[in-house]
C-alpha cells in the first residue's frame, strides 16, 4: 500500500491536521504495511508549520518519503532536515519564463525568481550534505503551454539551478499531442546536463480509440489519500469530494476504513474519471495481468 499523506491547508478553507493526528495516521499506515508516503498538494504541504517534523517522522518510521511542492515556501524551512529525510522532491515549476509562470501559477516575476532561488539553494544543500534525494521540476503541457520556446526554457532553468531532471506531463483532460521528434531532440540536446523526462505512458495513448481500456480501478488498492480534513480518499482525483470519502480518521481507524473501502470503491463509475490519471499506468498493467490470468491456465504461465 502506498499512502499519499497530505499535510496542508486545503482548498476549501483553513483545514489542517494537528501534529498528534499526523503522527497517528503515519503510525496507522505503517501498521497496515505502507511502504512510502508523499507529502503533496491540493494546497501546499509547506503551508503546514510542522511539515518538516512530519517528513522526519515518516522517514524514522522506515517509509520512503516523497515531496511535491510549488517551491515558494522552501526558504522558510530547514532544508538540511528536509533532504536528509526525503527520497525525492519535485517542484511544480510549470514554466521557464515569468510569462508562463504567470499564466499557469497565477504569480508574477518576484515569485518565479524566489522559487528559482529556493531551488538553487536546495541543490546547494544536497551537494553539501551528500544527500541522495532526487530533485526535479515538472511542467504541465496543454493547449496553452505546448510552446517550443517555453518548454526549452523550462529545461534550461532547471539545468541552470542543478536539478536532476525536468519532467513534462499533460494537464488533466487536455489531450494536446506532443511532437515526438521535438521531444527526442530535447532529450538528446540536454542529455549531458539534465535528464529530460516525458510521461510517454500517457502521451502515447492520446490517439487511442479507448482512452481507458479497463473497467476496474486497481490502483485504489495500492494508493490512498489522507486529506487535511482527515478524510480518506481512494485517489487524488476524488479528494475533497465528500461523497467519495472512504471515511474520517477522526471517527474511524485507518484499519477499519481500509477493510470497508470496497463497498464505496464499487460505486465509483471510472468512466467519469479523468483519463490518464495518476493510477492509469497501474490500472493498465493490472488489467493485462487479469486478462492473462483469465485467458490462460495457471499451469502454463
Amino acid at each position: 500500500m502506498l499512502v499519499v499523506q497530505r499535510v496542508f491547508f486545503s482548498r476549501r478553507g483553513k483545514e489542517s491536521l494537528v501534529w498528534d493526528e499526523v503522527a497517528s495516521y503515519i503510525d496507522q499506515a505503517c501498521k497496515l504495511g505502507a511502504k512510502s508516503v508523499v507529502f503533496s498538494g491540493g494546497g501546499e504541504p509547506f503551508c503546514h508549520p510542522q511539515v518538516v517534523d512530519a517528513i522526519e517522522y515518516a522517514h524514522a518510521s522506515n517509509l520512503k518519503v516523497g515531496i511535491i511542492t510549488n517551491g515558494l515556501l522552501l526558504d522558510q524551512f530547514d532544508l538540511y532536515r528536509v533532504l536528509k529525510a526525503s527520497n525525492f522532491l519535485r517542484v511544480s515549476l510549470n514554466a521557464g519564463t515569468t510569462r508562463m509562470f504567470q499564466l499557469v501559477q497565477g504569480l508574477g516575476k518576484q515569485s518565479f525568481e524566489r522559487v528559482l532561488r529556493n531551488l538553487h539553494y536546495l541543490v546547494k544543500v544536497k551537494h553539501e550534505t551528500g544527500s541522495h534525494c532526487v530533485i526535479g521540476a515538472g511542467y504541465l503541457t496543454g493547449h496553452e503551454t505546448m510552446d517550443v520556446f517555453e518548454m526549452e526554457q523550462f529545461i534550461k532553468v532547471s539545468s541552470d539551478v542543478g536539478l536532476d531532471y525536468a519532467q513534462f506531463r499533460p494537464f488533466q483532460r487536455d489531450l494536446t499531442p506532443i511532437n515526438l521528434s521535438f521531444a527526442n531532440d530535447l532529450i538528446k540536446q540536454y542529455s549531458d546536463k539534465i535528464q529530460v523526462v516525458f510521461s510517454w505512458q500517457k502521451y502515447e495513448h492520446f490517439a487511442d480509440t479507448d482512452l481507458r481500456p479497463y473497467t476496474t480501478c486497481y490502483s485504489s488498492y495500492f494508493i490512498t489519500i489522507i486529506g487535511a480534513d482527515a478524510q480518506v480518499y481512494s485517489c487524488c482525483e476524488l479528494t475533497l469530494r465528500p461523497e467519495w470519502s472512504l471515511g474520517n480518521l477522526r471517527i474511524t481507524s485507518l484499519d477499519e476504513i481500509w477493510k470497508q473501502k470496497t463497498e464505496i470503491l464499487n460505486k465509483i463509475d471510472i468512466r467519469l474519471c479523468n483519463p490518464f490519471c495518476r493510477g492509469d499506468v497501474i490500472n493498465r498493467a493490472m488489467n493485462e495481468v487479469v486478462r492473462l490470468r483469465n485467458n490462460f491456465h495457471s499451469s502454463f504461465l
